[in-house]
């Protein structure tokens, strides 16, 4: 009988141990238990912002499905939508529920990586680089959120990731509280982020493209003032101006040249 116990106690013990042993972070595989904490992991991690998919242009037709100056002429193609666009998730109504998750799904991986990447500067990775790879998160979260309340107004506000049942508890937050959120997003991104990359990093997010951003969003949002600072500060940099000779003028025929102004977008601004 003692001896049925001993194996009892032993077996038990192994099991116990086995459970142990097997919550274990992957070792295969990245994992946010055990990344973001290397300069290559960190650039891993913020190269996900720029997934095209993040940053399609808006399709101005389906926009302006949320309006009322929108029907089918064709009754039978498509329901009268009354000016609203709802996120039933119907075949009609995809557009609004694709907005919110792709950009919550950006949100959440800027989130993410500034809450994990304190990691690398434990591990001794340089001040620059985690600036830079900070300042990337803080763009893309303000640039989301930018689209978010231009297209729904109230939404809901992270700056953080939650557990489930935090998340069902959370209410939109006012738009009005949030406009002030975002251009903090910005300026931190501006102050982080540098002027000008080279070798195979060109196309990555600047200090000129958060200000652009910047100045577009508060242009629409009737903050003129904030939006005057920012395109200043802009055109400041010197960067987006291009020499372009101008023969038909006779003051400037002669081999001059006259600098011009490039459009605004991002695409000019990184």
């Amino acid at each position: 009988m003692k001896h049925k116990f001993i194996i009892l106690a032993l077996g038990l013990g192994f099991l116990a141990s086995s459970c142990n042993d097997l919550d274990l972070v992957p070792l295969s595989e990245a994992s946010t238990e055990n990344w973001y904490s290397s300069e290559e992991e960190l650039l891993m991690a913020a190269n996900e912002f720029y997934k095209i998919g993040y940053w399609n242009k808006m399709n101005q037709g389906l926009l302006e499905q949320a309006t009322d100056n929108f029907t089918y002429r064709n009754v039978n193609r498509c329901n009268l939508l009354d000016g609203t666009v709802n996120g039933d998730g119907g075949t009609e109504n995809w557009y609004p529920v694709e907005q919110w998750q792709s950009n919550y799904k950006c949100i959440t991986m800027a989130n993410t990586f500034l809450e994990k990447s304190e990691r690398a500067e434990k591990a001794g990775v340089s001040e620059k680089i985690l600036n830079q790879y900070r300042g990337e998160a803080y763009f893309t979260r303000a640039c989301k959120y930018a689209v978010l309340v231009s297209f729904f107004g109230d939404v809901v506000w992270l700056d953080k990731n939650i557990y489930i049942e935090e998340a069902f508890q959370k209410g939109r937050t006012p738009k009005k509280e949030i406009i002030p959120l975002i251009y903090q997003d910005f300026d931190k991104a501006i102050s982080m982020l540098p002027v000008s990359y080279t070798g195979n990093s060109t196309q990555r997010f600047t200090k000129g493209a958060a200000l652009a951003m910047k100045a577009r969003f508060a242009l629409y949002m009737g903050d003129y003032e904030i939006a005057a600072k920012a395109a200043k500060d802009c055109m400041d940099l010197e960067l987006y101006w291009r020499s372009l000779k101008l023969p038909w003028n006779p003051i400037l025929a002669k081999d001059s040249t006259y600098p011009i102004q490039e459009e605004w977008n991002i695409s000019n601004a990184m």
